[in-house]
């Protein structure tokens, strides 16, 4: 499963209470877009995990292709 969430973009934690996470321009599409279609050819990926309070990626977790992806999110 990949979360959408996990592709925001990295900021500032110093500005996390006026950050719009709704936005959709926060969402790094052309990574995840990448990562799909690597997932596809049968690559592995490392898929970031985003913090929501220090606003920035603090892990990597490795997905490897399966016959069914979930794409969560919005």
């Amino acid at each position: 499963m990949i979360r959408i969430d996990d592709y925001y973009y990295e900021t500032d934690s110093a500005e996390f209470e006026t950050t719009d996470f709704d936005d959709p321009a926060m969402i790094d599409v052309e990574q995840l877009s990448l990562h799909l279609q690597l997932l596809q050819a049968g690559n592995d990926v490392q898929v970031p995990r985003y913090d929501f309070v220090e606003c920035r990626y603090t892990s990597y977790r490795t997905v490897s292709p399966k016959p069914f992806l979930i794409v969560e999110g919005q």
